[in-house]
């Protein structure tokens, strides 16, 4: 009887211990699972960091690059409308930091996906293609932006030798209109000298005193007071009131060049007939009056 309880206490027994050995081994199973569940999303939490971070950055990249090629329509529009404004230079400063952002940028990029550990080697090298790209961008840009600023110099220097030659055509300009001025003047006060003669009556006795005759003669045209005459221009002047009844032309002038006109008081007015003949042998004109 005894050994008949101990045969099935250590049946009792067996069975518990393949009942635990189950347990455990799918308790381990499932901790297994659950390691291999976690590095898998960790993985595709990876991959899609880096995803959403490639994308922010090429978005960045491609409005920097818009941002460029606004500020070069910005110049293109100025430069025709006037190549020497100062918003060219803005624009082209602009343009030099956005260059220098987009660089750094794509090389931000380059740098994560060299960082990156889990993508396969497809994907790094679709998205090595895509960053080439963007470096390829850059580069042309940097070729067009190089030509843009060669035609904006060359048109400034174009501009400046336009400009100087310009300025010294206004410069031959000014100083021949001055030489002309200067000349036209000249003949002017010359035309001006030669229609100017000198007209002076009174009594015989205010001649003498203001020292226009001596002796009963007019005195040399150095020697008169020329403050006592009155300038005329001979093309203009052609009669001489003299307000008087009795006069007497003292100067020389040919016979039949004027006339002594009375009016109707009996004073008399000179009236020059043949002024180039009148004025030929003096232009002086001194009457005396009583």
């Amino acid at each position: 009887m005894k050994h008949y309880l101990f045969a099935i206490a250590l049946a009792f027994a067996f069975v518990c211990t393949s009942c635990d050995n189950k347990q455990g081994a799918q308790d381990a199973a499932m901790i297994q699972s659950s390691i291999k569940e976690d590095s898998l999303q960790r993985v595709i939490d990876q991959l899609q960091n880096r995803n959403d971070d490639l994308s922010v950055m090429k978005l960045n990249v491609l409005n920097i690059l818009r941002q460029i090629n606004e500020a070069e329509g910005r110049i293109t529009t100025i430069a025709q409308e006037d190549p020497e404004s100062q918003e060219i230079t803005e624009n082209l400063v602009f343009i030099e930091q956005k260059l220098k952002e987009y660089k750094k940028a794509v090389a931000d990029m380059k740098q994560l996906l060299r960082n990156t550990k889990v993508a396969s080697e497809k994907e790094k090298e679709a998205l090595s293609e895509e960053i080439k790209s963007l470096e390829d961008q850059l580069n042309a840009k940097n070729v067009e932006i190089a030509e843009l600023r060669r035609q904006i110099e060359e048109k400034d220097s174009l501009l400046f030798c336009q400009k100087k030659h310009i300025d010294e055509q206004d410069q031959t300009i000014d100083r021949l209109n001055k030489e002309n001025a200067e000349k036209e003047q000249t003949l002017i006060q010359q035309e001006t000298e030669l229609n100017t003669a000198w007209f002076a009556f009174g009594t015989k006795k205010e001649l003498e005193k203001q020292k226009i005759l001596k002796d009963g003669k007019v005195l040399r045209a150095d020697d008169v007071n020329k403050e006592y005459f009155t300038s005329i221009d001979i093309r203009v002047r052609k009669n001489f009131p003299l307000q008087s009844k009795k006069v007497k032309v003292l100067t020389s002038h040919p016979a039949g060049s004027y006339e002594l006109v009375k009016d109707d008081n009996g004073e008399y007015t000179l009236q020059i007939s043949d002024s180039k003949a009148f004025w030929s042998a003096s232009k002086y004109l001194v009457v005396s009056v009583k």
